[in-house]
């Protein structure tokens, strides 16, 4: 039984502390965490179509760091409040989140919110 305790205490310590561990990592001004579903079809077109376009590629690898959360296969901390997928976050050094929104975003979209955030 205390082997199962600690197996879950530890799974659950790796998937909560993605986050922490990207915003430890980042030498960049900004972590974007994108939190998905599975079952979402604006998810799968937002990573298929958006996060694909070269220039919103450009952008995030130039300028940000990214990290992408699945509910259901990760542990969400409490302060990603949304339960709307897919949902965008952007959290400063500190981890302090510095913008929220939600729902799918065009290329031109999503750049906008990018070029807004850097300015």
């Amino acid at each position: 039984m205390k082997k199962l305790v600690v197996l879950l205490f530890l799974i659950t310590s790796l998937f909560a502390n993605k986050v922490d561990t990207a915003l430890k990592q980042c030498k960049k001004e900004y972590l974007y965490v994108l939190i998905v579903s599975n079952f979402c079809p604006w998810c799968h077109k937002f990573e298929n179509q958006t996060l694909q376009d070269t220039k919103v590629k450009k952008s995030l690898q130039k300028d940000f760091c990214f990290v992408k959360l699945t509910r259901g296969d990760d542990s969400i901390a409490k302060k990603f409040s949304s339960t709307f997928s897919p949902s965008h976050y952007f959290l400063d050094k500190n981890g302090t989140i510095v913008l929220e929104d939600i729902g799918y975003k065009t290329s031109q979209e999503f750049l906008e919110i990018l070029k807004d955030l850097k300015e």
